[in-house]
């Protein structure tokens, strides 16, 4: 696995909320607290460290099984934002609704009361 398929791999894992918080916070404080260069030495040191997990391993498969690990994370996380996404749109569609007919059934009742 290249170097580079190991630093996305490393930005999936911060994106999802599943980085190493010792290497996070080793990160920062190698910046001096900027944001930006703290992520891109989180990048460097998860990159190295995996490539050490290979290199233990002599095979991908640990890295391959992280991989794999962030896409079901993400697929859940897609899953479950549409559902909150339709959620929502159920109710803009019912408040609608009673915005239209509560106004209605209100001078119904007092044309008829």
């Amino acid at each position: 696995m290249d170097y580079q398929q190991l630093l996305e791999i490393a930005e999936r894992e911060i994106r999802l909320n599943l980085a190493d918080d010792d290497l996070l916070r080793r990160a920062v404080l190698q910046s001096g607290g900027l944001a930006a260069e703290a992520r891109q030495n989180y990048w460097r040191l998860r990159a190295n460290q995996l490539r050490e997990q290979i290199a233990a391993a002599g095979t991908d498969a640990p890295v391959l099984e992280i991989a794999s690990r962030l896409d079901a994370q993400d697929r859940r996380l897609r899953s479950r934002k549409e559902r909150a996404r339709w959620i929502w749109a159920l109710a803009c569609i019912a408040a609608l609704i009673g915005c239209v007919v509560c106004p209605w059934l209100a001078l119904s009742a007092y044309h008829h009361g």
